[in-house]
């Protein structure tokens, strides 16, 4: 039986996305998709671009309009369960740019 890991939301905003190698567009306000489909570069782009520890996997990148920000949707095994009922906790980034290269340097969960 497979151990249940936890989720959690990372927001990443234009200042972070500024630092990205490759430019990424933020969607326009009133744009609605449906039957939306994976890019699995997008993926590989965050987790690559932001560093983020091996023991995290992004399974969902969002954008959310209403805070203008990129939501991605972590899974590890050291993210804590929310309670039933409640919202995924979220995940908190202190992130270092040195010589154009983003690395983080905390991740913790509230």
């Amino acid at each position: 039986m497979s151990e249940v890991k936890g989720r959690a939301r990372l927001l990443i905003d234009h200042q972070i996305m500024d630092q990205s190698p490759i430019k990424i567009e933020m969607p326009k306000y009133g744009q609605i998709s449906w039957n939306l489909m994976e890019v699995k570069e997008l993926f590989d782009l965050f987790k690559s671009f932001l560093l983020l520890p091996e023991q995290y996997e992004i399974i969902g990148v969002y954008f959310d309009t209403t805070r203008y920000v990129w939501s991605l949707l972590l899974e590890g095994e050291d993210i804590p369960l929310p309670e039933r009922g409640m919202e995924l906790p979220l995940a908190v980034s202190t992130y270092y740019v040195e010589n154009g290269k983003v690395s983080i340097h905390e991740l913790k969960f509230i």
